[in-house]
C-alpha cells in the first residue's frame, strides 16, 4: 500500500513541477542567428527570452514557469518578425518556412 502511495504522490509532483513552457521554433532562413521571445505590454514590447538557432535554424525557448498569456511577437531583426497569440496551452512548435523568390 506504502508503494502505491509513494508512486501516485511522485507522479503528481511530477505533473506540478512540469508546468511551464516549451516553444520549439524553426526558421530555415536563420541558421545560426540569435531570435527572441517577445511580449506586448502596455503599448511597449519586451523581451522574455532569447536563443541561439543551430544550423538548421532551430531552437527551442524553455522554462520552467509558465509566461503570461498574451500577444507575443518572434523577433529576427527589423525586417523579419512575426507575432502569435499564446494561451493556456505553452507547450507547441512553430515552424517558418522561406521559400527562395522565384525570377
Amino acid at each position: 500500500m506504502k508503494q502505491i502511495i509513494t508512486i501516485i504522490l511522485l507522479f503528481i509532483s511530477g505533473l506540478a513541477f512540469g508546468e511551464g513552457y516549451k516553444i520549439t521554433l524553426t526558421i530555415n532562413s536563420a541558421q545560426n542567428q540569435k531570435v527572441k521571445l517577445t511580449n506586448y505590454y502596455l503599448d511597449n514590447i519586451y523581451v522574455k527570452d532569447s536563443i541561439q538557432l543551430d544550423s538548421k535554424g532551430s531552437g527551442v525557448f524553455q522554462a520552467d514557469t509558465l509566461l503570461p498569456q498574451g500577444l507575443y511577437k518572434i523577433y529576427h531583426d527589423e525586417n523579419n518578425h512575426f507575432d502569435f497569440l499564446l494561451g493556456a496551452d505553452q507547450v507547441f512548435s512553430i515552424e517558418k518556412k522561406c521559400l527562395p523568390h522565384l525570377k
